[in-house]
C-alpha cells in the first residue's frame, strides 16, 4: 500500500492498487475515471465511487482507497473558514504595506 501525506493532485491507480491517506483537514476525493472503494476511519460504512462522484472526508481522517478498475482520482484540500481568514488577513497586510494614501506617496 502506498502512503500519501499530501492531499492535492491527481493520482493514477492500477486495478487492485491501494493508497492510504492521512488527512490534515477536510478534503474531497473526486473520481475522474474508473471505480474505487473508500474506507474512512470516521465513517461507519465503506463507500464505492465511480467517475464523476466525490466524497468529502472528515477532518483529519485516515482514508484507504482501493482501485477496483484502473482509475484517476483527484484529492482536493478543503480549507476551513479559520484557515481562509488567516490567509486573507495575511494577504491584506501584504497589500496594505504596498498601497498608501496619495499624501504618503509624495
Amino acid at each position: 500500500m502506498r502512503e500519501q501525506h499530501g492531499w492535492s493532485g491527481v493520482h493514477e491507480l492500477g486495478a487492485g492498487e491501494v493508497i492510504g491517506l492521512n488527512g490534515d483537514g477536510r478534503s474531497r476525493i473526486r473520481v475522474l475515471d474508473g471505480r474505487v472503494w473508500v474506507t474512512e476511519e470516521a465513517r461507519p460504512d465503506d463507500v464505492f465511487l465511480v467517475a464523476g462522484e466525490a466524497l468529502v472526508t472528515a477532518r483529519g481522517a485516515r482514508v484507504v482507497i482501493e482501485a477496483l478498475t484502473p482509475c484517476r482520482v483527484r484529492f482536493e484540500s478543503r480549507t476551513g473558514w479559520r484557515e481562509l481568514r488567516v490567509q486573507l488577513a495575511g494577504r491584506l497586510e501584504w497589500l496594505a504595506a504596498r498601497v498608501r494614501p496619495a499624501e504618503c506617496r509624495a
